[in-house]
């Protein structure tokens, strides 16, 4: 009899520290549970009247802060951007100048192409105004915008450097548009553009051939391009054609009514076909629910309780009939 009471007491005690590792188990960390509430500040220290914005989520504070010493940031176009637009918008934000002078070049072309200064009426802020490239007849290509400011009272001169392109169109990539594993190319045209052709090479460099031996060249009708916005969206058929996963690269070129090239982007491509759902049957379908740990580690709990109230039950039985 006192053997079994053993065997009892040490059932009991396996449950009850079973109960309570569960529910240390389950319990949050306090990692999880802290939340960082002290507010912060961040300020670009290379932008004259900068902006010091707070970090914290609840916050939004902005703060401009006028520098002593003279300064002078492009602000736009960006360095290193495109754009098909003939007219771009120029902003420079300064601070405690006097003057600020802009040079304009082309490619390598050592001369400036056009210069413009402009005298501030007050210690800090925004110049803005636009540059007509149509005008100045050099076309397309690359563009370089210097600016010289002079600080108050002959103070340092400050310089600033951005460089942009001037195209007849812009691409970018977008994948798997439509669930496919296609790719679609976003074109956007400026003036002059007649015709856009895609050629699509693989990774060796030779022109991709479509499901009926032909080459892959996609021509863009105009009738698609959007008239207000320049802009058109042509699907590069990887799966029509049962072409391969892997690297591609499209070349997108730019012609006038006179077959003349205009532009050319190049863009690379990393095509991966969508393979089919399959469906999960028995166990595998588990990962599927929404179980918790907690709910695991309950049920468990309830199976082991369960378990051990039977095991009680036939120890007091065989007792009783003792």
């Amino acid at each position: 009899m006192l053997k079994n009471k053993k065997q009892l007491l040490g059932l009991a005690g396996l449950v009850a520290v079973g109960i309570m590792t569960a529910i240390a188990y389950a319990m949050p960390t306090p990692d999880a549970a802290a939340i960082d509430s002290t507010p912060g500040y961040e300020c670009d220290d290379s932008v004259a009247g900068k902006e010091c914005a707070s970090t914290n989520n609840d916050i939004n504070v902005n703060v401009t802060i006028n520098e002593a010493t003279p300064s002078a940031t492009i602000l736009a176009p960006q360095d290193g951007s495109t754009t098909v637009e003939s007219v771009v918008g120029v902003s420079t934000n300064y601070s405690q100048v006097t003057s600020i002078k802009y040079e304009l070049y082309y490619g390598d072309n050592p001369n400036p192409i056009y210069t413009t200064t402009f005298n501030p009426s007050d210690d800090a802020g925004t110049h803005n105004f636009t540059l007509n490239l149509a005008n100045l007849n050099y076309g397309y290509g690359e563009y370089t915008l210097k600016t010289q400011a002079t600080g108050i009272n002959g103070g340092p001169t400050r310089e600033d450097t951005v460089k942009f392109n001037y195209e007849a169109i812009t691409a970018g990539v977008t994948t798997n548009p439509d669930g496919t594993g296609d790719v679609n190319i976003d074109v956007t045209v400026g003036q002059g553009v007649d015709k856009v052709t895609i050629y699509v090479y693989d990774e060796k460099g030779e022109l991709v051939k479509d499901k009926d031996g032909n080459d892959l060249i996609i021509k863009v009708d105009p009738s698609e391009i959007d008239p207000s916005t320049g802009k058109v969206n042509v699907k590069i058929p990887f799966e029509e054609n049962g072409l391969p996963g892997g690297e591609y690269t499209a070349v997108i070129i730019a012609q006038d009514k006179d077959d003349n090239i205009l532009s050319m982007v190049t863009l690379k491509i990393t095509y991966k076909p969508v393979t089919p759902d399959t469906p999960n049957t028995g166990l595998a379908a588990l990962s599927e629910l929404n179980i918790t740990r907690l709910d695991y580690i309950l049920t468990g709990l309830i199976a082991f309780s369960l378990v051990a109230a039977f095991a009680l039950y036939l120890v007091f039985r065989k007792n009783h009939r003792s």
